[in-house]
């Protein structure tokens, strides 16, 4: 029989990009609460007799720029997507998926954000020229 000695870990690293613009100020602070209101929901349903929907309460970092939110953490037992679409009514295209290799760093100052950053700012133009040339 084989013995481990020492910490095991199988926890994994999640961060999501949410666009600011996709999302009303109600909505943001839900996502900032995210514990205290999963948790209020959990002990709703323990009083109904029902199982908890999240049980895991893993706070997630948040930051923010002018765009957008960064939602990140290093134990995702939290389900944070879940979350986002059942309780902030986000839908799946408003949640962006980030690498897992980012952790630790401010995804703000990454090359990965900037690419990001650039295809919406591509989106919106491509957008914008598409209404002015419907309306030549």
């Amino acid at each position: 029989m084989k013995v481990r000695n020492g910490f095991v870990s199988n926890s994994s690293s999640s961060s999501f990009i949410i666009l600011l613009s996709n999302i009303n100020d109600r909505q943001k602070q839900k996502i900032y609460d995210h514990i205290e209101i999963a948790k209020k929901i959990d002990d709703d349903l323990k009083d109904q007799g029902k199982e908890s929907n999240y049980e895991y309460y893993e706070e997630w970092y948040i930051e923010e720029d002018d765009m957008s939110m960064w939602l990140y953490t290093s134990m995702d037992n939290f389900c944070m997507w879940s979350y986002l679409t059942n309780e902030v009514g986000m839908v799946d295209e408003d949640i962006t998926q980030m690498g897992d290799d980012m952790w630790g760093d401010s995804i703000f100052d990454t090359e990965e954000y900037e690419k990001f950053r650039m295809k919406i700012r591509n989106d919106k133009l491509n957008k914008l020229k598409d209404n002015i040339d419907e309306n030549r």
